[in-house]
């Protein structure tokens, strides 16, 4: 069994079943090739085989066939052709140092050798490749690794565990010490707060794109919990125009297991589209520590069906 937390806007915690999100490493559709170092190829490298041990070449891969901007490493197939000696191929980040080891090695016996290859990217996305002068590289893109750094804005970046993760949630929203506002959403801005939850309950995650309302006043990423290694899926309002370390807008925050699995019922899945449905009955924070929760707005725990 796994729940699903929201963190209301409205000083209320909403336990909901749910599903499973995506694990941090997503598949593409299909292979894609992004580098071809043999003649002619039409890919990135084309007639620019490797150069030696100490001489890396290096590959954009971030933004390249299906692989986001912001993605922390590639899972690929790496395969050497036309070498003409006994060797090796080494793949590392941009930027790091050569390592001591091989991601590849090959000999004269065998025209063509593959192995499957995860490996980091550097800060701009790319990766560098080292091996004997001479040898031509293909790389076909499986996979790819999301990225767990936090976005910019009141994205509570020093939070190691999920309760410290929902304490600077509750202090910058101002609910802990009476400072905080709430603006209620219009129509647009509570169904795209919907959609987003509604895709994180779905297996959605760092791909998903946020609608035009939220985009700017909200993030959504995966956060690591410190100390029990779970993986939780953050949609939080991290806006803060006036620069006064509040949020902006209140709206709440939507937080998604994504180690446990269960499938969550229609009559839930609709209760995931907060924060205001319960707007009607409730006043904004002024004067008071925690709202008071109208119809809709109560603590609620379901049970998740098998």
């Amino acid at each position: 069994m796994r729940w699903v937390t929201t963190l209301l806007a409205l000083g209320t915690l909403v336990l909901l079943p749910g599903v499973a999100t995506a694990s941090e490493l997503q598949l593409l559709p299909q292979p894609r090739r992004l580098v071809d170092t043999q003649p002619d190829s039409g890919f990135q490298g084309a007639g620019q085989p490797l150069r030696g041990l100490t001489n890396p070449r290096c590959y954009q891969i971030a933004g390249q066939v299906g692989v986001p901007a912001g993605a922390a490493g590639v899972v690929a197939n790496l395969t050497a052709v036309g070498h003409s000696v006994n060797g090796w191929i080494t793949l590392f980040p941009e930027g790091s140092p050569i390592p001591d080891t091989s991601n590849l090695n090959f000999d004269t016996d065998v025209e063509a050798v593959a192995n499957m290859v995860m490996v980091p990217l550097g800060p701009s996305g790319q990766l560098c490749a080292v091996g004997q002068a001479g040898t031509n590289l293909l790389l076909d893109v499986i996979g790819y690794l999301e990225s767990d750094a936090p976005p910019s804005g009141l994205s509570c970046p020093g939070a190691s565990t999920l309760e410290l993760m929902v304490t600077c949630v509750v202090d910058q929203s101002g609910m802990r010490d009476r400072t905080g506002v709430y603006v209620i959403p219009n129509d647009a801005e509570r169904a795209d707060f919907g959609r987003a939850a509604r895709a994180m309950l779905g297996g959605g995650c760092a791909d998903i794109v946020l609608g035009d309302t939220l985009t700017g006043r909200y993030s959504v990423r995966r956060f690591t919990d410190a100390s029990n290694g779970k993986r939780y899926c953050v949609l939080m309002e991290v806006g803060d125009s006036d620069g006064n370390g509040k949020i902006d807008k209140s709206w709440g925050t939507f937080i998604v297991d994504s180690a446990a699995t269960g499938r969550y019922r229609e009559n839930d899945r609709r209760s995931a589209i907060p924060p205001n449905r319960c707007t009607s009955a409730t006043r904004p924070f002024a004067g008071r520590t925690t709202p008071t929760p109208g119809r809709n707005c109560t603590n609620h725990r379901s049970s998740a069906q098998p």
